[in-house]
């Protein structure tokens, strides 16, 4: 786990906004890496998913400045109550930025 806290630490993470249209071309170049079928998204799909109650869309960039990974994380209501689910920057990533949204958002526990 050190490692990963020692990876995360040296990138700037950061949630993305509808603000950061000069972004959204990198954002997009990163999701060739998740699947070979994704097709890059349009501003107006990025700002869209972006302005959704239950998503979040965090992004990291290397000390020179890159984009180089993004973090979304989405609630799911369940009968059994609200989850957290995420994915991109390595699963075991979200786990950790899981931990840190929860404790700012303390009413959804999953």
């Amino acid at each position: 786990m050190s490692d990963l806290l020692d990876k995360l630490n040296g990138h700037d993470i950061r949630p993305l906004t509808p603000t950061d249209t000069p972004l959204f071309e990198q954002f997009n170049a990163l999701f060739p890496q998740l699947s070979k079928q994704v097709r890059p998204l349009t501003a107006e799909e990025i700002i869209a998913l972006l302005q959704r109650p239950d998503t979040w869309v965090y992004v990291a960039f290397a000390p020179d400045g890159r984009l180089v990974g993004t973090i979304t994380l989405c609630l799911a209501a369940s009968p059994t109550g609200t989850k957290r689910l995420g994915g991109g920057f390595g699963s075991r990533h979200i786990r950790t930025w899981s931990r840190i949204w929860q404790s700012s958002h303390p009413a959804c526990r999953s």
